[in-house]
């Protein structure tokens, strides 16, 4: 593996650190963990709120979709964009909930509910947290050890150890310490921070695809793809579709 392959990686994730402990200094009560003191502005907020959907598992995900399916299901996702932006500019649910001033759903639904609600809501949180977090960081986990060349297992006390499991407990460790450090001004400064990173890295991305591969080339591996298989009501054999991209 390369040095720069360990720069990428490293040196993020060592900015990332130093700022979460940095701003620990800004946490003065339970608002700033909570709400960030209702203090955040609009691009902070807009360019957190965009990285905090972006990671390994997406990734590997989009590019599954589109190996089997091409770039057909992406118009879905397009067609939901303005929908959700009118939603959004109604205050749609949104106007209401900020009204309360509650400072998380949980405390919403009681307000609004009961307290009961708010403990069954809160064990779905929790159960659907369980499986996220078991399958996200082994999807990132597994990410890093083919990007950086590690061995599959490790032998700890002459016991076979999947690699992918310590550095399992690396991410979560990474993730819980920037949680507490300093809540959601920590966590939203530093998802900001790494939106900014990402952006530059995946133009650099792009442009480095874009000059070593054409665009037919590009397109070649979706053309002639079976796409769906029908079959008519008068009993026919299954006549296969294909589309060009």
């Amino acid at each position: 593996m390369h040095w720069i392959d360990w720069i990428i990686i490293g040196f993020p994730l060592a900015l990332l650190i130093w700022v979460g402990w940095y701003t620990r200094q800004y946490m003065k009560s339970v608002a700033d963990f909570l709400s960030r003191g209702r203090l955040a502005g609009r691009y902070l907020l807009a360019v957190a709120k965009g990285e905090q959907g972006t990671g390994a598992v997406v990734f590997v995900a989009m590019f599954e979709i589109i190996s089997k399916s091409g770039f057909i299901t992406m118009w879905w996702g397009w067609f939901g964009i303005p929908v959700g932006l009118i939603v959004a500019i109604s205050g749609w649910v949104i106007y209401r909930f900020r009204e309360t001033r509650a400072l998380t759903l949980a405390q919403f639904f009681e307000m609004r509910y009961s307290k009961r609600f708010r403990i069954f809501t809160g064990f779905l949180a929790f159960a659907a947290g369980m499986a996220n977090f078991g399958i996200i960081p082994a999807v990132g986990a597994r990410f890093l050890t083919y990007f950086l060349g590690l061995p599959q297992t490790i032998h700890v006390f002459s016991i076979a150890v999947p690699i992918y499991i310590p550095l399992m407990a690396v991410l979560l460790t990474i993730t819980l310490a920037l949680t507490l450090s300093g809540g959601l001004i920590t966590l939203m400064i530093t998802n900001c921070l790494e939106g900014m990173i990402s952006q530059i890295l995946f133009l650099v991305i792009i442009f480095a695809l874009l000059s070593m591969f054409s665009w037919p080339e590009i397109c070649k591996p979706f053309g002639g793809r079976r796409v769906a298989s029908s079959q008519n009501d008068t009993g026919e054999q299954k006549r296969t579709r294909y589309v060009a991209s």
